[in-house]
């Protein structure tokens, strides 16, 4: 699941990014945690749109989106992953300047790979 939510991330900022824009992945590990940033150069997203993106069905409606297909699911997916590890998923982002989607997930628990496999 954790695969799929990355996958959706990386998907959704190359769509939402004009041609010639630029799209770039990172992988933090601050404290007892990891977080992936995924950062692209598209046309960034309104403070009244953010707080709706990770709503099921939640989709931004502008005019340079009109051939976008989605379903506006995967976001939603995105942080109901990242809550079920314990985790969160959030944006930062300026209109006209981009956007960056997070997802973090603590290193402990379930998260962790037993080392007696």
């Amino acid at each position: 699941m954790l695969q799929r939510a990355i996958t959706n991330l990386v998907d959704n900022a190359i769509k939402y990014t004009p041609d010639g824009g630029s799209v770039r992945v990172s992988v933090t590990r601050p404290d007892n945690k990891i977080i992936v940033a995924v950062e692209d150069t598209g046309l960034g997203i309104s403070p009244q749109h953010q707080a709706q993106l990770f709503n099921r069905h939640a989709r931004i409606h502008r005019q340079e989106f009109k051939k976008i297909k989605g379903t506006g699911l995967g976001l939603f997916i995105v942080r109901s992953v990242a809550i079920r590890h314990g985790g969160d998923a959030w944006v930062k982002s300026e209109e006209g300047h981009g956007s960056i989607f997070y997802i973090s997930i603590p290193l402990e628990g379930a998260n962790l790979l037993s080392s007696a496999d």
